[in-house]
């Protein structure tokens, strides 16, 4: 029965007090009833907090709590050259391997909108350009 608006202001306040992300699914509870599933992976820290947050500045009364690991990627930061300037590239590796290289979409937003190009090319030559990154870091 949470108004959206309320729940959308809870998921930032949630950020803020230490959820790692904060995200909204809709579900039907029982006896059909329509819901919303709020998640906020967190630390051990957060969670006393967040719970607190949660009962505080929501219309739920009660919340599962469930323990859950995470696996991530190495990161790198590279430039890469394009005809309209320098972007970031993000590389990311498992184990030793690389598994994604990626043009950082803020880096490409900002050449599109000051060169007045379509951001789908300045993603391409980027995308071009960090091709011999991933070859390179395997």
């Amino acid at each position: 029965d949470a108004d959206p608006h309320v729940l959308a202001a809870f998921c930032d306040r949630a950020r803020e007090l230490g959820a790692h992300d904060a995200t909204l699914a809709p579900l039907t509870m029982k006896k059909g009833r329509a819901g919303t599933r709020v998640s906020l992976p967190c630390t051990e820290a957060a969670r006393e907090r967040l719970i607190e947050a949660l009962f505080r500045e929501t219309t739920t009364i009660g919340c599962r709590i469930l323990r859950i690991e995470r696996e991530e990627c190495e990161r790198a930061v590279r430039e890469v050259s394009t005809p309209w300037g320098p972007v970031r590239v993000k590389i990311a590796r498992h184990r030793g391997r690389t598994v994604n290289v990626k043009p950082e979409h803020d880096d490409c937003l900002g050449i599109a909108r000051r060169e007045g190009v379509p951001l789908k090319d300045v993603v391409a030559a980027a995308t071009a350009a960090s091709a011999s990154l991933k070859e390179s870091a395997s």
